[in-house]
């Protein structure tokens, strides 16, 4: 839909009636609560891409599984992130991909969508740093990592999004 009007109408008529993009980014891509300049910057990015990535993106996104490709990331500090409201890559695909990380730990944030980074900046960061900090400290830091498979709503997750 989003490929069809990007070739059918200009990038600056779609610029100031964004209506079908807005709504596809409120609809799909966010939780809540929204916040408007969130929404507007992912509109401002589908708008400024050209059709022909829209369409790419769409067709391997159809096809995409690299559930075996995950193996490669076994025993190093791995986190999967999603949101209850997450309607691209929902729960039950991030607890497959965790599911294939040996020692991956799944963090559940309530109520975002699919723009984490956007909608819980905090806990992103967290997680990131988290994951730095095990880095810098080497190796032999990842050891009891290793014995967690996957862990719904980490304390971590649940502070950070009450909060919102």
């Amino acid at each position: 839909m989003l490929a069809v009007r990007a070739r059918a109408i200009s990038r600056p008529h779609r610029r100031r009636t964004p209506t079908i993009e807005r709504w596809v980014v409120q609809r799909f891509l966010f939780g809540h609560p929204l916040r408007q300049r969130d929404a507007g910057l992912v509109v401002d990015q589908i708008i400024n891409c050209p059709p022909a990535t829209m369409r790419g993106f769409y067709e391997d996104f159809m096809h995409h599984d690299r559930a075996a490709a995950l193996a490669a990331y076994d025993d190093i500090p791995t986190r999967v992130l999603v949101g209850t409201r997450d309607l691209l890559t929902p729960l039950h695909h991030a607890r497959k991909i965790a599911a294939h990380v040996r020692g991956a730990r799944l963090v559940v944030a309530e109520d975002a969508g699919h723009m984490l980074p956007l909608e819980r900046h905090e806990l992103v960061t967290h997680e990131l740093v988290e994951l730095v900090e095990l880095a810098l400290e080497g190796p032999a830091a990842a050891g009891p990592e290793a014995d967690v498979l996957v862990e719904e709503s980490a304390p971590a997750a649940q502070e950070l999004t009450a909060s919102r």
